[in-house]
């Protein structure tokens, strides 16, 4: 499916300008009429924003890009409604129903106990791990340093992510103080990384919710587990962390996928999805009765 809607900010901020005025010069009509012909295939190699640019021309052209959005926005939530109407009936059919009343801890030491998650801890047996903690200033570009903080987010700990907020430089600081303290200069960092987060990880649905939200708006697509690795190993090691956990929640779909949170996740979108499809049919209408005025 095209993928050209996925990212709706501009769209949302247009669709929410009321002073969209259109340019009626008789010089534009040849051209126009061309646009709105061939428009089918114009908009496979254009982007979102030149699309919404294009129909500022011509309330024609608009209404044929607001169409194209609703059309995608409406596959998109037939889609996941899909996936949600399999894992249902997999789940039934395999015999696959887990206890739902099963406790936030219990789903926790599952995801820490993993296969995945037990190499991650074998990594960080390595004394060398430490190191990239004991530099004064940070080892890593502000971009790399971001992955922390998206690290504390996960786990809720809501200081250390402001303090990255008002100063990187002591975000940093005591980042590092507590990690070579608590780890004893490294050498049972993969204890203390484990037991911080048996403490602190929840699969809790509102705070799988919050963090799809903020994986999808801020951080997806954003990097690449081999150029991390490859500047900073220690920093590609908190990065698979946080990978694995959106596995595990779905929000990065996998295998590894556990399917009630998944479905949870799944919901959460289609909501989204119900909501811009409300805000995308006001501003078709909107058009479409200014043109028969």
């Amino acid at each position: 499916m095209d993928d050209k809607f996925e990212n709706d900010e501009d769209i949302k901020s247009n669709i929410n300008n009321e002073d969209i005025t259109y340019n009626n010069n008789k010089r534009f009509n040849l051209f126009i009429s061309f646009i709105e012909n061939y428009y089918g295939t114009f908009k496979q190699y254009m982007s979102q924003k030149e699309l919404f640019d294009m129909g500022k021309i011509n309330k024609k052209l608009m209404s044929l890009v607001i169409t194209d959005i609703g059309h995608n926005l409406y596959e998109q939530k037939n889609e996941k409604k899909e996936k949600m109407r399999q894992i249902i009936n997999d789940t039934v059919s395999n015999d696959k129903i887990k206890d739902e009343n099963i406790s936030d801890k219990t789903k926790v030491k599952n995801f820490l106990d993993s296969i995945y998650m037990k190499k991650i801890f074998t990594y960080l047996k390595r004394r060398e791990y430490i190191e990239a903690f004991k530099s004064v200033e940070p080892t890593v570009n502000n971009k790399l340093l971001e992955i922390y903080k998206l690290f504390y987010i996960i786990i809720n700990n809501e200081k250390m992510v402001n303090l990255f907020e008002n100063s990187k430089e002591r975000f940093w600081k005591k980042m590092t103080d507590e990690l070579v303290r608590n780890s004893f200069d490294g050498e049972n960092l993969n204890k203390y990384i484990y037991k911080l987060l048996l403490d602190k990880l929840s699969f809790e649905p509102s705070h799988v919710v919050k963090i799809n939200y903020l994986w999808k708006k801020f951080f997806e697509n954003q990097y690449d587990i081999k150029d991390i690795t490859g500047e900073s190993p220690t920093t590609g090691i908190f990065f698979l962390i946080i990978k694995e956990y959106l596995e595990w929640c779905g929000i990065i779909e996998s295998r590894k996928s556990d399917q009630f949170i998944l479905c949870n996740i799944l919901k959460f979108d289609i909501l989204n999805i119900n909501e811009k499809l409300i805000k995308t049919a006001k501003f078709f209408n909107k058009l479409n009765n200014e043109n028969n005025s």
